[in-house]
């Protein structure tokens, strides 16, 4: 059985069938020593992965992992798609339910992440108050 760490090698290789091969038999709930799963390595390494993300978050969802994951830190695949900036994984996320109001190990929500990387753009901010994101949760 494949590591966590070998999928991310196979995540970052340009084989999307290889890498689809590969993840029938690996455990989709295995994370690595941060706590990160699979879903929340593609979304730090997005641009120097060329796998689709619509397929491969959709792969992911059908083996089983759970979108609403945190990672040591707390933080999910929404607070990561909006710390990074991917609007198309945040999309995707969302028409997949994912919890907007999800709280870091601060207090953080995607919310705060969005407000506090505002720099003129406000997609994030609108599109999670658009979907229901509570505006009055207090951080640490």
């Amino acid at each position: 059985m494949k590591t966590i760490e070998d999928m991310k090698l196979e995540l970052l290789s340009d084989n999307s069938n290889k890498f689809m091969q590969t993840l029938i038999d690996y455990d989709i709930k295995s994370k690595d020593k941060y706590g990160s799963n699979l879903l929340h390595y593609y979304i730090m390494n997005y641009d120097s992965i060329v796998h689709p993300a619509g397929v491969i978050i959709s792969e992911f969802i059908k083996k089983g992992l759970d979108i609403n994951d945190k990672r040591k830190d707390g933080r999910t695949a929404l607070y990561l798609s909006v710390q990074c900036q991917l609007q198309d994984i945040f999309e995707i996320l969302l028409n997949s339910n994912a919890d907007l109001d999800i709280q870091n190990v601060n207090g953080n929500t995607p919310l705060w992440e969005a407000v506090m990387r505002y720099r003129g753009d406000g997609f994030f901010i609108e599109q999670l108050l658009k979907n229901g994101a509570n505006p009055d949760i207090k951080n640490n």
